[in-house]
């Protein structure tokens, strides 16, 4: 990514110490709250992607940011750790359109709602007398969601994907059972809960307390993941603990095993969340002292997490898409064995392995292609 407006302060490559041997690449930072004599006024600006320009975040009495600059694109999920919660809390705001804490300086993200909604360890918000589909797709009501194409098998199959089944347990796979939820869901549900209809609006960026995917079995924190670039949406997770604040390797540590000892390398007494799947984020803003930052580069960082330019591909409509797939496949196959000879479609369609299923499918694929029926032999010059 090329460096941005605000972002030429400080440009290097790191050196394994500096950066917890995760590969980091600084990309632009601030060391203390001086005022630059270049700031714009305070403006917030709508636009597709997230980006500060020498952006001064705070209040009168506290300096949370000073001249913050960075540039966040759509698939590049980010982690902004370190410093207070009081400070991630400021960034939050600024990014849901609270231009009172932005006191010089341009932000430009989506508008939010729709292009940023936020996702909290907090209780979210159930309506009283609410069904399981009112609250998962909250703040639509069901007619609304009709509207849009979704029907219960989409909703089972987004609880199924993410591994939630239990909020499905809850009214006995009765969607429309009212339950007094306030009582019934525990931790793990909450946030569960919050995480299902995030996925179900998908906006293009979401703000994640790393509470609620502490939460979370790590398995879901990677199925959350995993819808998430399905949906395109982009993650940016708010967390306490700094991964690269980690010793580094020693030497003789090869270069292949980098990413996985950063890994094992984090604090172990931190809370697991997005720890398990760290290998999905390429960007980090890293919260310094005296309102400093630094912005960096990490990881697989010349790749996206998802393609923007491609059509979204929703967890409920992922089996219709293999159905398609394969329906194009058959024809492509077809095709081809009508221009063969009768001869040459009984060669073709003959399988090359075992068709008993107690076969050793384990075994070579010579001796698998040896113990089958038949042979295929060399297609002719009129088949191919």
């Amino acid at each position: 990514m090329e460096d941005g407006p605000g972002q030429a302060e400080r440009v290097e490559q790191t050196t394994q110490g500096e950066a917890g041997y995760l590969g980091v690449k600084v990309i632009s930072s601030k060391t203390d709250d001086s005022l630059d004599a270049n700031a714009e006024a305070a403006r917030w600006e709508e636009s597709s992607t997230i980006e500060f320009t020498h952006a001064r975040i705070g209040t009168a009495s506290e300096v949370h940011f000073a001249q913050l600059g960075a540039h966040i694109e759509q698939g590049q999920h980010t982690l902004v750790v370190g410093g207070t919660r009081a400070r991630r809390a400021a960034l939050s705001a600024v990014l849901l359109g609270n231009t009172e804490l932005l006191l010089s300086g341009v932000v430009r993200a989506p508008r939010a709602h729709r292009g940023v909604a936020s996702v909290s360890m907090g209780r979210p918000y159930v309506r009283s007398g609410s069904s399981l589909w009112d609250l998962l797709v909250f703040p639509h009501d069901k007619a609304q969601s009709q509207r849009r194409g979704v029907e219960e098998r989409h909703l089972s199959e987004l609880l199924r994907f993410l591994g939630f089944e239990s909020l499905l347990h809850r009214v006995a796979d009765d969607w429309a059972r009212v339950v007094d939820w306030a009582k019934v869901l525990d931790r793990r549900e909450r946030a569960a809960l919050a995480l299902c209809r995030l996925l179900y609006h998908a906006p293009p960026f979401a703000l994640v307390d790393n509470d609620a995917l502490a939460a979370l079995l790590p398995a879901q924190v990677h199925q959350v993941f995993g819808a998430a670039n399905l949906h395109h949406v982009t993650i940016i997770v708010m967390a306490d603990a700094d991964p690269f604040d980690a010793s580094p390797p020693t030497s003789s540590s090869s270069s292949a095993t980098l990413l996985a000892d950063s890994v094992a390398s984090v604090d172990p007494v931190a809370p697991s969340g997005y720890v398990a799947s760290i290998g999905e984020f390429s960007r980090a803003l890293r919260l310094r002292g005296n309102g400093g930052w630094e912005f960096c580069s990490f990881g697989y960082a010349s790749r996206a997490a998802f393609d923007v330019h491609t059509q979204r591909r929703w967890v409920w409509a992922r089996d219709a898409h293999v159905g398609r797939e394969m329906r194009s496949r058959l024809q492509r196959r077809t095709s081809t064995l009508s221009q063969c000879s009768t001869t040459e479609r009984r060669w073709l369609v003959t399988p090359e392995f075992p068709l008993s299923p107690s076969a050793d499918r384990s075994a070579s694929p010579m001796s698998r292609r040896q113990s089958s029926r038949v042979v295929s032999p060399a297609l002719t010059a009129r088949s191919s």
